[in-house]
């Protein structure tokens, strides 16, 4: 077999996915509108040129949301591991109520501060209680270009499930159906023999509740979004959006900055 000559993210090819279906997804937000703020094509040229940005990995600074997701899926991680230091740039500290029971707790990274409610947070501990976190998978791809390696970090993973824990401030039920995590993870794991059968995947989603008042904090509600597993229909579906994506690499190569997703 020929050295793969690209490695793919399940966000990677969510970059993609999103520049292939521009069409629909403006659509989706902008065709019921009478004066829409951007053309088709505008959107069509903005989506690219995110899928560019992530290929060469432009450094875009701190984003409060996605910071605000990183320190619960860490605050989940430690307790779940039984870990007291965080992740290198976070700091974390107890808040607690006047009789000494737990209130929440305060993350801070970046300049950014959250502070989650303790109830939120108890509902997330026991669910992923016994699990393992943030595993590495990474499994190779045969695509009718060559080989690729497919490669991310399972949020969490117990018995014959894996898990993906989303934060977001609206949620309604298939709003994860097109990610690439539910056929990424489970079939690196299965290919790279660390697991012989996953059931299925599941996203669970917090719809957050920020309110601006003084010293509240953030709580939210938990919904499960489930998926079975197939792994063949994973195989299909995977070959046909690598495939598409090598080939448009293959045709833009010179715009390649970056050496990670060349497998360099």
């Amino acid at each position: 077999m020929s050295r793969p000559k690209y490695r793919f993210t399940p966000s990677l090819l969510q970059s993609w996915s999103d520049f292939v279906n521009s069409d629909r997804l403006w659509e989706k937000f902008y065709g019921s509108s009478k004066d829409p703020s951007v053309t088709m094509q505008e959107f069509e040229a903005k989506k690219e040129a995110d899928l560019w940005d992530a290929i060469n990995r432009v450094d875009r600074g701190p984003i409060e949301a996605a910071d605000r997701g990183t320190c619960l899926n860490e605050i989940v991680d430690m307790k779940v591991e039984w870990r007291r230091v965080p992740m290198k740039g976070m700091t974390v500290r107890r808040l607690d109520n006047p009789d000494g029971r737990l209130r929440g707790i305060r993350a801070e990274m970046n300049g950014f501060v959250f502070e989650y409610s303790a109830d939120l947070l108890r509902r997330l501990w026991e669910y992923f209680a016994g699990s393992t976190c943030q595993h590495r998978c990474e499994a190779l791809l045969d695509t009718c270009y060559g080989p690729v390696i497919l490669y991310g970090d399972a949020d969490y993973i117990r018995r014959d499930k894996i898990y993906d824990l989303k934060s977001t401030m609206k949620y309604d039920y298939g709003k994860y159906e097109a990610g690439w995590q539910k056929d990424v993870y489970p079939y690196c794991l299965i290919e790279s023999g660390e697991m012989e059968f996953v059931s299925e995947f599941e996203y669970l989603v917090v719809e957050l509740n920020i309110q601006k008042s003084e010293n509240a904090l953030i709580s939210g509600d938990i919904y499960r979004e489930r998926y079975d597993y197939s792994h063949e229909g994973a195989k299909v579906r995977l070959m046909e959006v690598c495939e598409q994506f090598y080939a448009y690499l293959d045709d833009n190569y010179e715009k390649i900055e970056h050496p990670r997703i060349k497998n360099q």
